[in-house]
């Protein structure tokens, strides 16, 4: 029978994973400042239902991730702050623009400041502060140091089949993602354009 959650259901951590055990290596994004800073692959819990995703939250792994440079420092400073530098933050962004009232900008690429980036758009700041808010009450993150990076995250994908990961396996919401995070570019460019930022 499929899950179908009422407004504001979620799980209570409690009930599904045990976060008292330090052997878990399974932190809040508000905690991801304590996580290990060697490379590794992180995988990313939520307690409730992301957004109009329809996804049962109690199946699982909701995105896996690989952090080559380091995990502190590709969770603090990219998912846990800066959505034109993290696909999960875009992809969770998108799903939730309408219940954050997120506003989609462009961001200047990295290194190039004149030059406008649209694909890897970024929110407006009160937005990313909502997001961030909306993240800290309802993901987790578990990280795993492992030697084999690559073939690690290939193979947790595979077999967790998260909804966030839009590669990696046959993700049958990875239209819907790619669409809403199209709409988000193309807001960012009108914008651009409009002269709004």
């Amino acid at each position: 029978m499929e899950w179908k959650p009422g407004p504001g259901d979620q799980i209570r951590w409690t009930e599904t994973h045990n976060l008292t055990s330090p052997q878990t290596g399974r932190f809040s994004f508000t905690e991801v400042d304590a996580v290990a800073e060697e490379p590794g692959i992180y995988l990313v819990y939520a307690n409730r239902r992301i957004g109009w995703l329809n996804w049962d939250p109690r199946s699982g792994v909701a995105y896996v991730g690989k952090a080559d440079d380091g995990l502190r420092r590709r969770l603090v400073k990219e998912h846990a702050g800066d959505t034109g530098r993290s696909t999960l933050r875009r992809s969770l962004g998108s799903i939730l623009k309408t219940e954050l009232e997120l506003v989609a900008r462009p961001r200047p690429s990295r290194g190039e400041p004149k030059r406008i980036n649209f694909i890897n758009f970024n929110f407006e700041p009160d937005g990313n502060d909502r997001l961030n808010v909306w993240m800290g009450e309802h993901l987790e993150v578990e990280c795993l140091l492992d030697v084999m990076i690559a073939e690690a995250e290939r193979r947790l994908i595979a077999e967790h089949q998260p909804p966030l990961n839009l590669t990696g396996w046959e993700n049958p919401f990875a239209l819907e993602i790619k669409a809403a995070r199209a709409e988000c570019a193309e807001e960012a460019r009108l914008r651009r354009l409009a002269g709004g930022i």
